[in-house]
């Protein structure tokens, strides 16, 4: 009879991953940049949110990271995709190709862009604070040539300290992550504050 109720629950718990694969790979992939990105910004001037839900005028929409920081406020979307990839700026979707099956997707950069907008509004910032930056998983290979901010991971801490330089002083740092922090849809969210 164990082994009977141990087969079932082994069955349900696979049809549970089946149905549930895209959200366990999304938080896979989120999980390794969050990494990434806690160990990049050790510093007592910048906030890392990840996971977060913001809600303006009735609508929401989820972010995968913010980070801000002297540099500025980092918004990161993460895909965490394998096979080829093709897209450009302006494309409203993107092809995944893993073999000969192709699957299309909508652009991460306008899906950023609706990210970085709602962050605008609710924190009343300029735009131009705002580092848009797409990271794809090293599982992928590009077959278009990418924008500068669609990255993979394993270029990520680079592309962090490449030579951005800071647009924030760091009272305007803590202003901001108090504010972030209180938009955030019930409070709920994983953050690391230094």
């Amino acid at each position: 009879m164990g082994i009977i109720v141990i087969c079932v629950l082994a069955f349900l718990l696979y049809l549970w991953v089946q149905g549930n694969k895209p959200r366990i790979k999304g938080h896979v992939g989120e999980y390794k940049v969050k990494n990434i990105l806690l160990k990049a910004f050790k510093n007592p001037n910048a906030t890392v949110f990840n996971d977060i839900t913001i809600r303006l005028n009735g609508d929401s929409t989820q972010i995968d990271h913010v980070v801000i920081c002297e540099k500025g406020i980092f918004v990161i979307e993460t895909k965490n995709y394998s096979g080829w990839i093709f897209g450009n700026e302006r494309s409203k979707k993107w092809t995944q190709v893993i073999f000969k099956k192709k699957t299309s997707f909508q652009n991460p950069l306008h899906q950023n862009y609706k990210h970085i907008k709602f962050l605008e509004s609710i924190l009343n910032i300029d735009i131009r604070l705002c580092i848009s930056l797409v990271v794809f998983t090293n599982k992928c290979e590009f077959k278009t040539n990418m924008p500068f901010n669609v990255i993979q991971s394993k270029n990520l801490k680079n592309f962090i300290y490449s030579n951005i330089t800071n647009k924030l002083k760091p009272n305007e740092v803590r202003s901001l992550t108090s504010k972030l922090i209180l938009s955030i849809d019930n409070n709920k969210f994983n953050t690391s504050i230094h």
